[in-house]
């Protein structure tokens, strides 16, 4: 996924080092590019999917675009260790509940899936990151973090359709503290 993507997040200080945060995060809006190949029958074949069917060189490909748009809210906390007066290093970690709209990745799987569904869940998400305290109620930052999203859907034990979906973001972020 390679989008522009939005945010906002609220925290709060529990201690000098920790706070507790809450955020909206719009992970942005892309197409996925599905390719999908056909046998070809040999001529004179009853039986298009059976052993009558041509070689792979003669296979029909068809490309197709589907949007994808995934959001997440996020509930974590973030632990921060100033380096220097007004540097410091920090670290999130907490759960995000997630949402494809339409589709999701679980729709180009093999089996499973139906185009429209989306798809939701939670996940954890990790990041690291640096804020620079700018004056003493503002300050900017850069932080990289990692949604992964795992999904497996079964039915009596056996597999029907799995996918994982890593949503990595390197984000830049201006801060008021209140």
């Amino acid at each position: 996924m390679n989008a522009t993507s939005y945010g906002l997040r609220l925290g709060a200080k529990i201690f000098e080092n920790f706070s507790i945060e809450l955020a909206h995060h719009l992970h942005g809006k892309f197409n996925s590019r599905v390719e999908v190949s056909t046998p070809m029958p040999a001529p004179g074949s009853p039986d298009p999917g059976g052993s009558g069917v041509l070689p792979p060189e003669y296979d029909r490909h068809y490309t197709h675009l589907f949007p994808i748009d995934l959001q997440s809210t996020k509930f974590g906390f973030k632990g921060e260790l100033a380096v220097i007066e007004y540097l410091s290093v920090n670290a999130r970690v907490g759960i995000a509940h997630w949402s494809y709209d339409k589709a999701s990745p679980q729709d180009f799987t093999m089996i499973g899936g139906t185009y429209g569904a989306g798809d939701n869940g939670n996940s954890v998400y990790y990041s690291i990151g640096v804020d620079y305290q700018l004056y003493q109620n503002f300050q900017v930052g850069l932080e990289y973090s990692l949604l992964s999203i795992e999904v497996e859907e079964m039915i009596d034990g056996s597999v029907l359709s799995a996918y994982q979906h890593d949503v990595t973001d390197i984000s830049l972020s201006i801060g008021w503290m209140f």
